[in-house]
């Protein structure tokens, strides 16, 4: 009996042994099956960078000829864009990653599950990428941001006008410019004025959408996976499903994706914006011109004059902008200070800025009221007004320049200044009179009748009966 119990426990033990056997191997097989996963999946994620990084490469490479590569014919095996070159729309919209045109080998094109990647491009009527200059922003004027500039908009083609003034903003919010893509829920598109240049899929461990070594497309998937298999999307980044989700789910989702914007596409390849300099800009400030502009401004000490706006200072506070009449000949002053000129002894000035970050190489600024005076304080001297220019390119101090009157008595003059770089601003400060002989410094105050800038070397306001200094 006891012999019998003892056989019992051994065959107990036998099988719990046996039992624990059985779940270490499964245990085993799944880690296994989940490490080859995360293999494939981190493969897989580095091809389509390298097929990320050889896309930019290609379009910097052509610098003002930039453009995208059409995708290959899925079919065959050449590696080479279908048509080459383009001349319209790609012959193999919904192809594979061209892989010899932009430099990579065979063995690049494809993932981890042996599977073709797939190549999508936008190459519709809203500004072709796959033409060459067609992912170029160069003639656009640049913008600081996505949404910050507006200028005369796109051509019909959809590209940048040639004379510079569409703005990088106005390049991408063409309506239905681009791929429209949704990563992780968040939209790339014309919609956001962030469209999206191309995109490079594998279509997972199940393939479905994708071609074979042979050329061969595997069944087309449900769901957002099907949205990947199109020529335009919309195209999906997203959590892929769980692993009991069935492929045939619309709910499955094993896809994985590269894509550029076609802003960062044009930034990466150095094809952003430029600060395009303007063609010319002379406005005098009468008293139409100046009332007008500031009855439309909402803040009077900002006032947009149509092509710069001009800004009031009283040291480094904002100052009211106000129209002046010295002398008979009106211009711009600074209000609230010692009087309506743009005063040294107030510590005021006044900045000009050239609308949609553009640039200029002269400029010409008439100033009135502006000259020598006498006065007499125990001795008579004769005091000469100073006046400063400094230019700016950004937050960058160009140049700076500076110069006394070159005229006897109150009148009216004109300074025609070339600085040392291109430049987007320019402020005027009066500095104090310097007296002769040595005396205590006097004030200088002038209103500011005229500003021109210029793309060539020399411009001028041409007012008449202006003494032209220095």
């Amino acid at each position: 009996m006891g012999r019998l119990r003892q056989e019992g426990a051994s065959g107990l033990m036998i099988a719990v042994i046996l039992v624990l056997l059985v779940v270490v191997l499964l245990v085993t097989r799944v880690l296994s099956r989940l490490g080859d996963s995360a293999d494939d999946r981190n493969t897989t994620l580095a091809s389509l960078q390298r097929a990320r990084t050889a896309l930019d490469q290609y379009v910097a490479a052509a610098g003002a000829a930039a453009r995208l590569p059409c995708p290959a014919d899925p079919a065959q095996d050449t590696g080479l864009e279908d048509p080459t070159p383009p001349t319209g729309n790609c012959n193999s919209d919904t192809g594979t990653l061209p892989w010899r045109t932009i430099g990579l080998r065979r063995d690049d094109a494809y993932d981890a599950w042996g599977r073709k990647l797939s190549y999508r491009v936008y190459s519709g009527n809203k500004g072709n990428l796959t033409l060459a200059g067609g992912p170029s922003m160069v003639d656009c004027t640049y913008d600081s941001s996505a949404a910050a500039q507006t200028g005369a908009g796109a051509t019909s083609a959809g590209g940048c006008r040639t004379d510079h003034t569409t703005t990088q903003s106005d390049f991408l919010s063409v309506n239905g410019k681009g791929l429209k893509l949704y990563d992780m829920g968040v939209q790339h598109s014309d919609a956001t004025n962030d469209p999206t240049a191309y995109v490079v899929i594998s279509h997972g461990p199940t393939g479905y959408g994708g071609y074979t070594s042979t050329g061969a497309q595997l069944n087309n998937p449900p769901g957002d996976e099907r949205d990947n298999t199109r020529n335009t999307g919309p195209f999906h980044i997203e959590a892929w499903s769980d692993p009991d989700t069935a492929a045939t789910s619309n709910q499955h989702f094993d896809d994985l994706l590269a894509y550029r914007t076609i802003r960062d596409l044009a930034f990466s390849a150095g094809l952003q914006g430029r600060k395009w300099i303007v063609a010319l800009l002379n406005t005098t400030f009468d008293a139409a011109t100046v009332n007008a502009a500031i009855a439309a401004s909402g803040s009077p000490t900002s006032v947009d004059f149509g092509t710069f706006t001009a800004t009031g200072f009283t040291g480094a506070t904002a100052a009211n902008l106000v129209l002046d009449t010295t002398g008979s000949t009106e211009g711009l002053g600074v209000g609230g200070g010692f009087n309506n000129q743009v005063s040294s002894t107030g510590s005021e000035s006044v900045k000009l800025t050239l609308d949609n970050h553009k640039t200029a190489k002269s400029a010409s600024v008439s100033l009135n009221n502006f000259g020598t005076y006498i006065l007499s304080f125990f001795g008579t001297y004769t005091y000469t007004e100073q006046v400063t220019f400094t230019f700016y390119n950004g937050a960058t101090v160009v140049d700076t320049q500076s110069y006394p009157a070159c005229n006897s008595g109150q009148g009216l003059v004109t300074f025609n200044l070339t600085p040392s770089g291109d430049f987007d601003a320019l402020r005027i400060t009066p500095t104090a009179a310097v007296a002769s002989p040595s005396f205590f410094p006097g004030d200088t105050s002038f209103n500011i009748a005229a500003f021109a800038a210029c793309t060539s070397a020399t411009c001028t306001t041409g007012l008449p009966n202006a003494t032209t200094c220095p």
